[in-house]
């Protein structure tokens, strides 16, 4: 079996939370297959497009060269299984989906982005003095 990881950041042992994670879940998966890893913020940048890795919202929007981009990078074939990594990316999940790929959405995190989101709608001066941002 051959997984094909989609990552919004490069997986490293070191890096940030979410770099270790995807690190973490890349070598977990790699005891079951082959496993290929598609970095998003890489097909942005080669498209000259900033990375998505901004303040997170709950879904990104893609360009659509782009979702046909990282598509076409990952190449999924028969039995191959997509995951993609965090609700942020969940458009190239639908994507794979419609394509007849099998996909798991792995969710992490989702809650803390939601809470942001809702702290903001009830009390966005106060929110942001609390979360800088």
């Amino acid at each position: 079996m051959r997984f094909i990881h989609v990552v919004p950041e490069r997986p490293l042992a070191n890096g940030s939370g979410a770099q270790l994670r995807a690190y973490a879940l890349g070598r977990a998966l790699s005891a079951l297959g082959e496993v290929v890893t598609v970095v998003v913020n890489e097909v942005f940048a080669a498209a000259g497009l900033r990375p998505v890795r901004a303040p997170s919202f709950i879904e990104a929007e893609f360009p659509v060269q782009v979702l046909n981009d990282i598509v076409s990078s990952a190449s999924p074939v028969s039995g191959d299984v997509v995951v993609v990594e965090g609700v942020y990316l969940s458009a190239l999940a639908y994507r794979f989906a419609a394509a007849g790929v099998p996909v798991i959405l792995d969710a992490h995190n989702v809650e803390s982005d939601l809470l942001r989101q809702t702290d903001l709608a009830r009390h966005a001066v106060l929110a942001r003095l609390q979360r800088h941002g």
